[in-house]
């Protein structure tokens, strides 16, 4: 009989260890002190193994996760960056909105809809022949896809509505469901909500996003978010601003701590003081960065060149006509001094010098 084994990273367990250690993996609490132990050890043996220094960390959003990020910021012996991950935090404030009593019995109507679409063999296959994609379904793991999915239902409500109408029976729950008009203006609702929070995240997850622009994009959205939501982006933006952000803001030569509240402008200083208290005084150096011209200075100082350089650009077109005129002016009186006639003789006559004889024969 053959050995049964599974592999587990680069070595093979024999069936039984693994059996053995995934019983005890499971019966483990993944509290906050397991998962800190677990991330010093992981750092330590990373450090060790390929030569790095390794200063920030960031996790999910998780309860034990965030204890666990608590417990390192208060141990003095580790200097470390750990914070959450500021995508995970506007994933968890779009599902806060969405989990809304009325936008959860919206989305609960739409989603049997899109997964007849997706399940029935007929109605795959005329999709498809109707040049339209397979609808997509929310997925907790993917980010943004409630938003894809209401876009698709939005965006093909009349063509789903007419297919549905072919294959189904006039009283199919799906069908009635379609013919509900209120759920496509709630559909709509949804995404107006949604489109802030969505752009936020694309922001949020391109390759030079860096933590200091993280803050002004959690600003701009609390800016943009509808005001019976405020309360939802405001309790998720508060949990991702951390010192440590705060912080990366002030050093950004972008932004210099601008929109930073004076506690926060404290609370990021004592941060880096606590890191390093000896680049303190260059940091107070750099919060004296020149304030932003505003932007109707900037306005107003160009309308006031435009009009200079315009005053200027006529001012020189008269002068060199003035001065054209001049000398056509001086070469035109110069032409007649030099053609002294007297008066009535044309200088173009010629007399004539063709004589004409009398025809001898003519009588008249």
């Amino acid at each position: 009989m053959k050995k049964r084994s599974c592999s587990c990273a680069k070595n093979t367990i024999p069936y039984q260890n693994f059996a053995a250690f995934c019983f005890v993996s499971h019966i483990i609490p993944h509290d906050a002190t397991y998962l800190a132990q677990l991330l010093k050890s992981s750092i330590e043996k990373c450090q060790q193994e390929f030569g790095v220094k390794i200063s920030s960390v960031v996790t999910d959003n998780a309860s034990n996760m965030v204890a666990m990020r608590n417990n390192i910021a208060a141990d003095e012996t580790v200097v470390l960056h750990c914070y959450g991950c500021n995508a995970h935090f506007a994933n968890l404030a779009a599902k806060d909105i969405s989990n809304l009593p009325d936008f959860k019995r919206c989305i609960s109507k739409i989603i049997p809809v899109i997964k007849h679409l997706r399940n029935k063999h007929q109605e795959s296959a005329m999709l498809r022949e109707r040049g339209m994609t397979r609808p997509p379904l929310p997925c907790e793991t993917r980010w943004s896809s409630m938003k894809e999915t209401l876009t698709y239902f939005k965006s093909h409500w009349s063509e789903i509505a007419n297919l549905l109408n072919e294959t189904l029976k006039s009283n199919d729950p799906v069908l009635r469901t379609m013919e509900d008009i209120q759920l496509k203006r709630s559909a709509t609702e949804i995404l107006d909500i949604l489109d802030p929070i969505a752009s936020a995240l694309d922001k949020f997850q391109r390759d030079d996003c860096f933590l200091g622009e993280c803050l002004e994009i959690w600003r701009e959205l609390g800016e943009e978010s509808p005001s019976q939501f405020q309360d939802i982006i405001s309790n998720r933006s508060k949990a991702a601003i951390t010192p440590a952000m705060m912080a990366a803001n002030l050093l950004d030569h972008r932004f210099c701590g601008k929109n930073l509240m004076p506690v926060e402008v404290s609370a990021a200083m004592d941060y880096l003081k606590s890191l390093s208290p000896e680049i303190i005084p260059e940091v107070d150096s750099k919060l004296m960065c020149d304030e932003p011209i505003a932007a109707w200075i900037i306005v107003v100082v160009v309308v006031i060149l435009v009009l200079i350089v315009g005053v200027l650009l006529i001012v020189g077109w008269k002068a060199y006509i003035v001065i054209q005129e001049k000398k056509e002016y001086k070469a035109f009186m110069k032409a007649q001094e030099g053609e002294m006639r007297a008066k009535g003789d044309n200088p173009l006559f010629e007399n004539a010098n063709t004589e004409v004889a009398f025809n001898p024969n003519y009588k008249g």
